[in-house]
């Protein structure tokens, strides 16, 4: 039996997510967990974990879209790694930064989580506590395995308001992609991107939050709704197993958009 974490705060995806997983792999156990901060959804992950069926876990954030041709494939490479390994990942097309890069997929080996909870920071010590404790770990002999593996999507089909949070949180994580990201995100008439910068440029100018929260100020959407007149989209997610393969499939021949510090280079789906 495989086991999953899905960690949510309200994503329009969450429940498609789920459905993917009962559809694609029947009889497992999935756990949602909804807490704010990141780090008390963090602590919960490894401390809910550990108690669950199988060696390795699967820990989807919930703005995730799984593919599930190149999720199996990364279960494989997880399960096949030594007992040490820590956390095996893959990488997932990011519609926020137009490119592939590792987000939100994590397949843990749950026989570290009682160290790793050790290391979970104070949400006010890190913008990245998840990284934080991948690298503490490797620090004590556990590491981590980043492999190029396409495991789904991003950032796609989510509320305005989620897409707007993670513009708020990028504009604290990845002001030095600034240019880029904005000039990618200005670049496509996608209300999206739109909703994107406004939450970037919110993010940028705050100064109380300094940690991974869904708990933000979204009076700049808010208005953004009334100028636009537009509104919040509706809870339902249509997509198909060859839906998720065909925008996969159609940005592997583009150029990265953007230098990302870990994925550097177009990869080959297989």
């Amino acid at each position: 039996m495989q086991s999953f974490i899905i960690r949510s705060v309200g994503e329009r995806t969450t429940m498609f997510l789920e459905n993917q997983i009962r559809s694609y792999f029947p009889g497992s156990e999935i756990i949602i967990i909804k807490e704010s901060p990141f780090t008390a959804a963090l602590t919960s992950t490894y401390t809910i974990g550990k108690e669950m069926k199988g060696d390795w876990i699967s820990v989807l954030d919930a703005d995730v879209i799984i593919d599930i041709s190149g999720f199996k494939k990364l279960l494989e490479k997880a399960k096949s790694q030594p007992s040490q390994v820590f956390e095996v990942q893959g990488i997932v097309l990011d519609k926020m930064f137009g490119k592939f890069r590792p987000a939100g997929v994590h397949i843990y080996n749950k026989k570290h989580f009682d160290r790793a909870v050790e290391f979970v920071p104070k949400k006010e010590e890190s913008l990245r506590p998840e990284s934080f404790v991948m690298r503490k770990m490797a620090a004590e002999g556990f590491p981590f395995v980043q492999t190029n593996i396409i495991s789904g999507l991003h950032d796609f089909e989510q509320f305005y308001k989620d897409v707007y949070r993670t513009g708020f949180i990028h504009g604290k994580k990845h002001l030095a992609y600034e240019s880029e990201l904005t000039t990618f995100w200005n670049s496509t008439t996608d209300p999206d991107y739109q909703v994107a910068l406004i939450g970037f440029n919110a993010g940028k100018s705050d100064k109380e939050i300094n940690f991974v929260t869904n708990e933000i100020d979204e009076s700049p959407l808010l208005q953004y709704f009334s100028d636009a007149k537009i509104e919040e989209k509706s809870a339902d997610v249509s997509l198909t197993k060859i839906d998720i393969e065909t925008i996969i499939k159609n940005h592997l021949n583009l150029v990265d958009r953007i230098s990302y510090n870990l994925i550097k280079t177009k990869f080959t789906y297989k």
